[in-house]
């Protein structure tokens, strides 16, 4: 019996463009011919059996059969790119030689993955699992996968990796505690780390979250000032984040101005600034008056006759916060000991001070029968600063004891001569011009 059909090109065409709606003709018959086509990732297969009748509508769609069957299959392929793959594997990858990486995208059929400098793909390029050696340098940087199928490529997916973790951001928690009991503190978690490391500061106790991104500490009464700092950590190592500065009753840690107030009816005393203080609270020596009070610096007057009494004292400066008040800072002062009248510039006998005014050098002739053996000449500027320290010898007879000042600037100057054990021997007023 002759075999024949005829196939629509455009109506296998519009068959294969209605993919929701593929099928297979039945009854089944014994193929004999057939062929495929493929685009776009859709294909389509037919196959020519035995006699047999039938129409076949589908939508707009429309084959007939006269005296063989068509055998009909559509399989329908992508309709878009898939999406960006998810990834998984290790980010921290010390103390580790291999490493397996995973990604999944619904429609994919193929993946591309990079790696960064230091690792070295195995097996897996193309597929859905990548194999990877670790090598032994350090190593930071990303995995990246793309997902592929016929209708295109995803977007970049990106895996950070390392070795040693990030170093931990800021801080986060109070920086002044007056009245506080208990305090937390916090920080972003860090790409890498598997705990933390926190170093609490005198007086801060910590009772809860160690190892943890957030600490609670306990504040004691006593506290005055300390660094709240914390490490990340991994299997490869620590590093170090920055430090929180906290405060509490904090003093002043420095205080300057003349500790030896030869010669002066003036002396400046400052502190440093205090974090979170609102005043600063002075004390002098008896006898003393000052302007300032409230600031963190203060000028101080002294009698009119005080180089001429023995007299040692502390000046005492504190300061004042919603904590309360601080510790004292202090500076020890003292007066010159010896009845010499430095006001004056009158000599003591048996010494003598020249030139005076002096552009460079001056000396000291000491013309003591009692006084043989070792001295030291002093010499201060206004403000009490020691400038010149010297060792020299005092011999029978009559001595002279020279001493440059060329390199410090013209002004009013005191020299003091003590011995070994620091016994005042002799003081003077000169200046240098």
């Amino acid at each position: 019996m002759k075999k024949s059909i005829t196939i629509i090109t455009i109506v296998i065409l519009n068959l294969f463009q209605n993919l929701t709606n593929a099928q297979t003709l039945s009854p089944k018959a014994n193929p004999t011919s057939g062929g495929y086509y493929n685009a776009g990732g859709n294909s389509l297969s037919w196959t020519m059996g035995e006699t047999y009748n039938t129409t076949i509508s589908s939508v707009n769609n429309m084959l007939t059969q006269g005296e063989q069957q068509p055998e009909v299959n559509i399989v329908g392929g992508c309709t878009s790119a898939p999406a960006a793959p998810t990834l998984g594997g290790p980010n921290a990858v010390c103390q580790v030689t291999t490493a397996v990486y995973t990604a999944a995208s619904t429609g994919a059929t193929s993946y591309t993955w990079t790696v960064p400098a230091g690792i070295t793909i195995t097996s897996g390029q193309g597929t859905s699992s990548l194999h990877v050696n670790i090598g032994p340098g350090t190593i930071s940087g990303n995995i990246t996968a793309t997902a592929t199928n016929s209708c295109g490529t995803s977007a970049v997916t990106t895996l950070a990796v390392t070795k040693k973790p990030a170093a931990p951001g800021a801080i986060t928690g109070p920086t002044n505690v007056c009245g506080l009991s208990s305090a937390t503190y916090f920080i972003a978690p860090v790409f890498g780390a598997t705990s933390y490391t926190w170093t609490i500061p005198a007086g801060m106790t910590l009772t809860g979250g160690a190892g943890t991104t957030s600490v609670t500490v306990t504040v004691a009464s006593t506290f005055t000032l300390g660094g709240v700092s914390v490490s990340a950590v991994n299997a490869c190592g620590s590093i170090p984040g920055t430090s929180l500065l906290v405060y509490g009753k904090t003093a002043p840690n420095t205080l300057t101005g003349p500790t030896n107030v030869c010669g002066m009816t003036t002396a400046t005393y400052t502190c440093n600034t205090v974090a979170n203080a609102t005043a600063y609270g002075w004390q002098v020596p008896a006898s003393w008056t000052f302007t300032g009070q409230g600031t963190n610096t203060i000028v101080a007057t002294m009698p009119a006759n005080v180089n001429n009494v023995t007299f040692s004292g502390v000046v005492r400066v504190h300061a004042i916060s919603g904590c309360g008040n601080s510790a004292d800072k202090t500076l020890t002062v003292s007066y010159c000991k010896s009845a010499v009248g430095m006001n004056n510039g009158e000599e003591a006998n048996g010494f003598n001070l020249y030139p005076n005014p002096t552009s460079g050098e001056f000396t000291i002739e000491i013309n003591q029968p009692s006084l043989i053996g070792k001295v030291i000449v002093e010499v201060y500027d206004v403000f009490g600063k020691r400038v010149v320290n010297e060792q020299h010898t005092v011999e029978k007879g009559t001595t002279l004891l020279k001493t440059s000042i060329e390199e410090f600037g013209n002004g009013m100057y005191f020299v003091r001569l003590v011995d070994e054990n620091n016994n005042l021997i002799y003081t003077h007023r000169f200046v240098k011009q």
